[in-house]
């Protein structure tokens, strides 16, 4: 899963159609979106680290401070990566030496916060700030809590810092946030669960933290919660599929990506999660080339990249420099299934392809009923009471989940209506339906049928927009 670095043209990444013809795959479609990806070798690190920090600003990722092993002291280095070019460059300094830290950007500038000096040294409450513009650094005001081991993330303009610790004996669930337009700290609701050396990011306007470890550092954590700044309050979320610490977390692609760790062996693993936060789920993606912890991460421009680390936290696990990236896949924006869509539907390209829907949101199924003509008329001697002969329909039911509903079709044939010997039929397990909303007055129907054996893909609209308002409504818009 591993290829040489080549900087790509892309167009811009979008989820393909649900095909029908793929059904027998469709359950695996989530945890296996992004497994056609590979992760890329780009150019190395020029100093080797672990336990650093990493901005993101324009077209350069920063990687920020940091210890060549577990046991030796912090770094003040600052190299910078130019994404248009794929070459590293030493930049100014940082102007304390620091490991175990933790580094967001607001405004153009990167905003260095707390960490320790060296091994079993004090933690340290400083936040220095760079600016790639001049290439220089300043202060800011000290963070209230001195940790090392804290995670932070950038919400609206504010850098919201939460956990750390002061030793194996002093583990913080603290959250205190910094205001650069003010130059200070507000005291916020603690985090639940207590924790050092976990993952954190920012998703939509709310703080997500996953994993980490308490005392004794050999602890690890399956637990993850978010914070939303708006009432100051946390609640929980589906664990972690393992426990996990000194792993990294990232917004990509409108899922949150959990890139490596260790385990409570402090083995490295090379586990990519993916936790969706639309349906509070998890799912895997394509795994690392080889273990990696300690090490930071960053998103821009359509990739994930993993910056230096180590391959597990046993001692002395001495820091790497690679580089690896991987293409994110762009998710389109989930229209959840609701009794809103129950209505008549239609394929605007061929007349006559009508489509009733109703939608049963109390069991999560949808029934759809498909009208369409027989290829042959009838036998000439059965008699229609009412309308002609030689109707067709094809209905269909099944569950759904979010967007998608996967159906099973049933053909009735025939159809004459009030015949006294009508020809019907009813063909049990016909095939297979998938259909995807795109929005309240859009979807897309992909069918596969066994007899005949015919595949095809229908775009629908509503008949009548009588009930888009309902619909929207129930979805929130």
């Amino acid at each position: 899963m591993l290829q040489a670095a080549n900087r790509k043209l892309r167009t811009p990444a979008r989820f393909g159609r649900w095909s029908a013809v793929s059904l027998l795959m469709l359950a695996c479609v989530l945890s296996t979106a992004a497994r056609a990806q590979s992760w890329t070798v780009e150019a190395s690190l020029p100093t080797a680290r672990e336990k650093l920090a990493s901005c993101v600003i324009g077209n350069h990722i920063y990687a920020i401070g940091g210890t060549t092993a577990a046991n030796e002291p912090g770094l003040n280095t600052n190299e910078g990566y130019d994404l248009q070019t794929g070459t590293w460059t030493t930049l100014q300094p940082m102007p304390s030496t620091r490991r175990e830290l933790t580094a967001s950007a607001v405004g153009g500038k990167c905003y260095v916060i707390g960490g320790s000096e060296g091994f079993q040294s004090a933690p340290l409450s400083v936040l220095e700030i760079y600016d790639p513009a001049t290439n220089q650094w300043s202060g800011g005001a000290s963070m209230p809590t001195a940790r090392f081991y804290p995670v932070s993330a950038a919400i609206d303009g504010i850098i919201y810092v939460v956990g750390g610790a002061a030793g194996s004996g002093s583990i913080f669930n603290d959250l205190q946030a910094y205001d650069p337009s003010t130059n200070s700290w507000r005291i916020l609701t603690p985090m639940p669960t207590p924790r050092a050396v976990s993952a954190a990011t920012a998703f939509e306007g709310k703080l997500y933290v996953f994993g980490g470890t308490n005392a004794p550092f050999s602890q690890r954590f399956a637990v993850a919660e978010v914070y939303d700044p708006a009432t100051d309050q946390w609640s929980g979320i589906a664990n972690m599929p393992q426990p996990l610490a000194a792993l990294s977390a990232q917004a990509a692609g409108g899922r949150i990506y959990l890139v490596g760790g260790s385990e409570p062996t402090q083995a490295g693993v090379t586990t990519v999660n993916v936790y969706d936060p639309g349906t509070d789920s998890w799912s895997a993606t394509t795994p690392l080339p080889a273990t990696l912890s300690l090490h930071a991460t960053a998103f821009v421009d359509g990739d994930l990249y993993a910056i230096g680390g180590a391959r597990s936290t046993q001692p002395p696990h001495p820091a790497l420099n690679s580089v690896l990236s991987l293409e994110i896949p762009m998710s389109e924006p989930v229209q959840p299934i609701n009794a809103g869509m129950a209505d008549a539907w239609y394929n605007p390209a061929t007349s006559g392809q009508g489509f009733f829907i109703t939608v049963f949101p109390d069991i999560k199924i949808v029934f759809l009923a498909w009208f369409t003509y027989e290829t042959a008329r009838p036998d000439p001697g059965i008699e229609a009471m009412l309308g002609e002969p030689g109707h067709r329909w094809l209905t269909a039911q099944g569950p759904y989940e979010n967007d998608v509903a996967i159906l099973d079709v049933v053909m009735s044939s025939g159809g004459v209506f009030d015949s006294p010997t009508p020809p019907v039929t009813n063909d049990a397990e016909y095939g297979t339906m998938a259909i995807k909303w795109h929005d309240c007055e859009n979807a897309t129907l992909d069918y596969d049928l066994e007899v005949p054996d015919l595949q095809g893909t229908i775009e629908l609209q509503r008949v009548a927009a009588d009930r888009t308002a309902l619909c929207e409504a129930l979805s929130g818009n």
